[in-house]
C-alpha cells in the first residue's frame, strides 16, 4: 500500500474468537516492545475468517466477500444506540449503521447476477462454526437489514458511511443502495432462511400428516386428544426455539 498521507489509510489488528461459545468482545492481552497492548475479539470474526481466499502471487489470505457480510448481519439483529467512536465524514453515526452499511456495500461492490450461493455458503460456514446454533443464527440474519431499509434516518447514516467509505469512488445513490439490500434479502438471505427451516417444516408435515391419519382412522377418544394435545405442544417449541431441532 502507498497512501496519499499518514491519515489515508489505517490497520486494524483483531483476532478470531478461540471458541464459539464466546460472546460479545472479548480481549488478548499482548506485552510488546512498547508497551501492554490489546487484541480484540469479536463473536461473529470466525465467520470472517471462514475458508479465506488467497491472493494469487502474494500469497496472503482475505475474507471472502459473502463472508464479511454475513459476519457484519450477525453481529446487528437490531439498530443498536451506540455510535462510533470517531466521526464518519464529519458525522457521528451509529455503529449498526455503519456496518450494515458495509454489508451493502461489499454486496454493491461483489456486482452479482445471483446472489443465492451467498446463502449456500453462510449455511456451510454457519454450520461449521456454530453447529449447535446456526439455525437460530440464519433465521435471524436479515433482521437488523430489514430494519435498516425500513427507516429512513438510518437507511441515510448507511449511505453516508458508504459514500465516505468503500464506495467513495462510486458516488452511490440511496436508491441504488436500497435496491441492493432488497437484492441481498430476496436472493442470499431468504435462501438461507428457507434453509434453516428445512428441518422445522419437515417435523411439522410429520405432525400434520399423522393428525390427519389419525382423524381417517377415527380412533383415539381422550388418547387421541392427549395424542394431539402433545403434538401442538410439539410444534409450538419447534417455533420458540427452532435452534434445538
Amino acid at each position: 500500500m502507498d497512501p496519499d498521507s499518514e491519515g489515508a489509510w489505517f490497520l486494524e489488528f483483531l483476532t478470531v474468537p478461540e471458541s464459539p461459545a464466546e460472546t460479545g468482545k472479548s480481549w488478548t492481552p499482548l506485552k510488546l516492545r512498547e508497551g501492554y497492548f490489546g487484541l480484540p475479539s469479536f463473536r461473529f470474526l470466525a465467520i470472517a475468517a471462514f475458508e479465506p481466499e488467497t491472493i494469487p502471487d502474494l500469497g496472503l489470505r482475505r475474507a471472502r466477500p459473502e463472508m464479511m457480510a454475513l459476519a457484519n448481519l450477525l453481529e446487528h439483529p437490531a439498530i443498536g444506540a451506540a455510535t462510533m467512536s470517531s466521526p464518519i465524514g464529519g458525522r457521528t453515526l451509529k455503529r449498526a449503521n455503519k456496518d450494515l452499511g458495509r454489508v451493502l456495500a461489499v454486496a454493491t461492490l461483489a456486482d452479482l447476477d445471483d446472489y443465492r450461493p451467498w446463502g449456500d455458503r453462510w449455511r456451510t460456514a454457519l454450520e461449521s462454526i456454530f453447529p449447535d446454533q446456526w439455525r437460530e443464527f440464519a433465521l435471524r440474519t436479515g433482521q437488523g437489514l430489514r430494519h435498516l431499509l425500513e427507516s429512513e434516518a438510518d437507511l441515510e447514516e448507511a449511505h453516508h458511511s458508504c459514500i465516505n467509505g468503500l464506495l467513495s469512488s462510486q458516488q452511490t445513490t440511496l436508491g441504488a443502495l436500497r435496491a441492493a439490500g432488497e437484492r441481498l434479502i430476496g436472493d442470499a438471505i431468504e435462501r438461507l432462511e428457507w434453509l434453516g427451516k428445512q428441518r422445522i417444516m419437515h417435523l411439522l408435515r410429520l405432525y400434520a400428516e399423522a393428525e390427519a391419519a389419525e382423524s381417517r382412522e377415527g380412533g383415539g377418544g381422550g388418547n387421541r386428544e392427549a395424542w394431539l394435545r402433545s403434538g401442538r405442544l410439539a410444534s409450538d417449541s419447534i417455533i420458540a426455539d427452532p435452534s434445538r431441532f
